[in-house]
């Protein structure tokens, strides 16, 4: 499932930690700017919009730099609300979903050498490792 949040973007040009950050800030500038640019002005957000807005939260760059681990927390569904992590990396066209359960996951953590990803999840009845 593609993330909307992102368009097709080059990422050759990019070589480290802030080249990178800067080019995921200007690629969410231009989408904003855009979307400014479509609505009217009199545009105001509504309480059905703002209930399916998704959520980004918990980023956490990977020791070398080189990929970036965040929280998405998808529209409620009732009174169900599940998070789930996702990673984008230089190489990344796109952020790519690392948990798909049917329950929450959150609170991502690199390894030190930035092989492994830990986090919480409440997959068994109490949120663990």
């Amino acid at each position: 499932m593609p993330f909307p949040f992102f368009t097709k973007m080059s990422t050759r040009h990019v070589k480290g930690p802030r080249e990178f950050l800067a080019a995921f800030l200007a690629t969410i500038s231009i989408l904003s700017l855009t979307a400014r640019a479509t609505e009217p002005e009199k545009a105001r957000l509504t309480t059905e919009q703002a209930i399916t807005v998704r959520k980004l939260k918990e980023l956490r760059w990977s020791p070398d730099g080189t990929r970036l681990a965040f929280t998405v927390t998808e529209p409620p569904k009732g009174t169900d609300t599940r998070s789930h992590i996702w990673i984008f990396g230089n190489s990344d066209v796109e952020p790519v979903q690392f948990t798909t359960s049917a329950k929450s996951e959150s609170h991502p953590r690199w390894s030190p050498d930035s092989k492994r990803l830990a986090f919480l999840s409440d997959r068994q009845e109490f949120q663990q490792i």
